[in-house]
């Protein structure tokens, strides 16, 4: 008898795991699936809504989920998006490659990694990795930028094809380089469309000059303008070529090394751009906007002091523009040399009135780490006489509210800058300022979430987080 029950025991025990076995392969695995999509769905929404940091975890807590092939590819790509608005590449980099990973004929990976590699100027790696790809309008075009280099102008238009919109515009530059200015100009005018009216009147004014350039004693000159036309229109690789044409002719012309110089910089190419600004100031070592660009490629790789020397160098030789002051200024903020940061500030302003960035840092400098309310005061002062309701000029006033402890006067600037229904990280990050002073602390933490998302360049990089 004790045997029989034993028997009907581990017959009922062995029914009830199969029982949940089968129920797992059929309905658990489904609902894990079914989970992982709700929290994608909802991590895509808070992406268009710019909630970067929701979206994040929210995309995490998906992939902890498992989900299938197609909703993985689609979680590493939204994250690499995200990554890479935020300037963080490395992080983009790798979630694009995990996308290629889950699943390696994925089309969207693909050319997102390809974009990306496009954006360091890896031109053999998109070559060696991309090729499958040449049947897409747009791998096509990524392609044919990197064999520009690589391989040279007619391997370019062999890519190309006879492709029409975004390819004509491409071709018009390579004949154009190619030493053709009629027909760039004929190919350019039918691609209108690609370009806005301003870098339009530039493409004409370009091409009115080259026209008398073709002679042979001109050519150096001829692919500098072209070289510099292709940086204008934010094409690297035309611009490379360009300037390489010019020094083939002309060694020693600082412009085209000069102009090689910022397509590196623009393609984060930190070591040729350096090399060649260099070259270009071994040629001309009194011409400022080199030591400008040179301080610019430090910049870019966190060597502030080297970044603020060439800064300075390239204003004592006379480069005297906004963007120089502001990019001293933040040189000497990263090293916590806050008096000289603000000085730079204000020269930024003087040259610029309108340059809000400067008066935002320099403010935020004055009340939090130098301790001086009334500089502050006075330094916005001009833009509250002109009673202005611009969002930046309430946030500021709402900054120095919030320092004064004068919180209801801060609610108010707030409100008018909120009503602007510009969506502005510093007011944000104002505002989350306010709520910590108010004891609000769930508050001030998703207005700080809030300006961090918005703050794409990075411009709150150095502030106090709020806690």
């Amino acid at each position: 008898m004790q045997k029989k029950t034993f028997w009907i025991i581990l017959i009922i025990v062995a029914a009830i795991i199969l029982a949940v076995l089968v129920s797992y392969f059929a309905f658990g695995r489904s609902f894990g699936i079914e989970t992982a999509n709700k929290y994608y769905n909802g991590g895509n929404q808070q992406f268009k809504q710019k909630e970067y940091t929701q979206a994040i975890a929210s995309f995490e807590k998906a992939l902890s989920l498992g989900g299938d092939k197609e909703i993985k590819v689609k979680i590493y790509l939204g994250l690499g998006e995200i990554y890479e608005l935020k300037s963080q590449f490395t992080k983009a980099e790798n979630n694009y490659r995990s996308a290629i990973d889950v699943d390696q004929e994925d089309e969207s990976a693909l050319l997102a990694l390809m974009r990306l590699n496009l954006k360091f100027g890896r031109y053999q790696e998109i070559i060696n990795e991309h090729s499958r790809l040449i049947d897409r309008d747009e791998s096509r075009l990524i392609l044919a930028r990197a064999y520009l280099v690589q391989e040279g102008l007619e391997k370019a238009l062999e890519i190309l094809g006879d492709q029409g919109g975004e390819a004509l515009y491409l071709q018009g530059l390579i004949r154009l380089v190619q030493k053709n200015p009629a027909e760039a100009k004929d190919l350019l005018g039918q691609s209108r469309p690609r370009v806005g009216e301003i870098l339009q009147r530039k493409i004409d004014k370009t091409l009115t000059g080259i026209k008398g350039l073709e002679a042979e004693k001109n050519q150096a000159y001829y692919f500098a303008l072209a070289g510099k036309l292709a940086n204008d229109l934010g094409e690297s690789e035309f611009a490379l070529v360009a300037f390489n044409k010019a020094l083939q002719v002309l060694p020693d012309y600082r412009d085209a090394w000069l102009g090689m110089g910022y397509a590196y910089l623009k393609r984060m190419c930190y070591q040729d751009a350096e090399e060649s600004l260099k070259i270009a100031l071994k040629y001309d070592p009194v011409y400022a906007t080199t030591q400008y660009l040179l301080g610019k490629v430090y910049f870019e790789q966190d060597q502030f002091k080297q970044a603020t020397l060439a800064f300075k160098r390239a204003e004592r030789k006379g480069y005297k523009k906004a963007d120089l002051c502001f990019d001293l200024a933040w040189s000497y903020q990263k090293q916590k040399d806050y008096k000289k940061a603000v000085l730079n500030y204000k020269k930024a302003i003087k040259i610029n009135p309108d340059d809000y960035s400067s008066y935002l840092q320099a403010v935020y400098l004055y009340l939090f780490e130098l301790d001086q309310i009334e500089s502050a005061e006075k330094l916005i002062a001009p833009l509250v006489e002109k009673d202005y309701s611009d969002v930046a000029a309430a946030t500021l006033e709402g900054m120095i509210f919030v320092k004064k402890n004068q919180l209801e006067e801060a609610e108010d600037k707030l409100k008018t800058a909120r009503e602007s229904q510009v969506d502005f990280a510093y007011t944000y990050y104002v505002e989350a300022l306010l709520y910590k002073e108010k004891g609000d602390s769930e508050k001030a933490k998703e207005s700080y979430t809030r300006a961090i998302n918005l703050d794409l360049k990075g411009e709150l990089s150095d502030w106090e987080e709020v806690r």
